[in-house]
């Protein structure tokens, strides 16, 4: 008997064969249909150059705002996927991938996890800072850090970003942490204070955590045995139509509004002494609208978030503008802000 390695073609063999040529046949139809070798036609979405960096950014669904490395809805195009909800308002520009900037939201609404009603992630293993609070011998002492490091504005010519997610960018010099510069700044060299800038991008890598990155770090000026008698946590809000005005007219500067947000703790094992730290706040509110009508919005007070501010009764979040504000305007209210932190602290 013949070994079966040397026996001639069978029917079943050729039956294999054929199936293998018809979906090497079908591949190549299809292949065709796509757009065969022209460019771009594998990878539609990675630009000009074939290059996953340049790629748009999409809805991640989890943070409810957007990644670089994913893929833009470029403006206007109609595409067979179905679209996140809300939809990216970012702009890829394939030709300068420098030149990216965030536009305005189309809708106007007030969403994504940077809004105040979204709620912070509870650690499972919490931390107790004990601080000391009192008015120091001399200067006083803030810490200034953001927790929603890569907030930014509407860009202008001198404040034009790439984004890293909608509204979002790791160039701090165009993110809230430059707000935050300015106000250390003006503290420090009109005021005299002793100021702590945190400039820790605490927001990878997950946005939805930041809150307990951001403790960390706070914490970890606690271990090396420092204290202050403020701590500001300073974001940016998200637009919403809600909204009286973006902005307040004081002499001839237009100045991005503000609100202070307060967390009573009710998710947290561990609260804040939210009383104390409502105090604080209103006291701010008060003296910024005696500067100027409206500078600030009435204070946000959460029923179950805390916003870290179990660290301190003198803890504060401050929201400078919304996203449709420009970094200048953010600037402009600092020396004010600056004015009603250094009278309420001073009393």
């Amino acid at each position: 008997m013949k070994r079966r390695n040397s026996d001639p073609l069978t029917r079943w063999d050729a039956v294999r064969i054929l199936a293998a040529a018809a979906l090497c046949v079908a591949a190549v139809f299809a292949f065709r249909d796509q757009g065969g070798f022209s460019p771009g036609a594998i990878l539609p979405d990675w630009g000009l150059n074939g290059d996953p960096a340049e790629s748009a950014a999409a809805s991640d669904g989890a943070s409810g705002y957007l990644s670089e490395d994913m893929t833009v809805l470029s403006d206007g195009a109609s595409v067979a996927e179905p679209t996140p909800s809300p939809p990216p308002s970012v702009r890829l520009n394939l030709l300068d991938p420098e030149d990216n900037v965030a536009l305005q939201d189309p809708a106007g609404e007030h969403y994504g996890s940077d809004s105040p009603e979204a709620s912070e992630v509870v650690p499972e293993n919490d931390l107790r800072i004990d601080t000391i609070i009192r008015k120091r011998e001399g200067a006083l002492r803030v810490l200034i850090y953001h927790t929603h490091t890569e907030e930014a504005y509407t860009p202008t010519p001198d404040y034009t970003y790439r984004t890293h997610g909608e509204w979002h960018t790791q160039n701090l010099s165009c993110s809230i942490a430059r707000v935050g510069e300015e106000l250390a700044f003006i503290l420090s060299e009109e005021y005299g204070w002793e100021v702590a800038h945190e400039t820790t991008d605490f927001e990878p890598p997950d946005f939805d955590t930041a809150y307990t990155r951001s403790l960390q770090g706070v914490a970890a000026y606690a271990e090396r045995g420092e204290t202050f008698d403020l701590y500001i946590d300073m974001h940016r809000d998200s637009y919403s139509n809600g909204f009286a005005s973006n902005t307040v007219s004081i002499g001839d500067i237009e100045a991005a509004r503000l609100r202070l947000l307060v967390g009573k703790g009710g998710d947290f094992s561990q609260k804040p002494d939210w009383e104390r730290n409502l105090s604080l706040a209103q006291s701010v509110t008060d003296r910024l609208n005696a500067i100027a009508p409206d500078l600030a919005a009435p204070i946000y007070l959460s029923p179950r978030n805390r916003y870290n501010q179990h660290v301190s009764v003198n803890a504060v979040l401050i929201e400078v503008g919304n996203n449709r504000n420009t970094m200048e305007e953010a600037l402009a209210v600092m020396p004010f802000l600056a004015e009603a932190l250094d009278a309420v602290m001073s009393e």
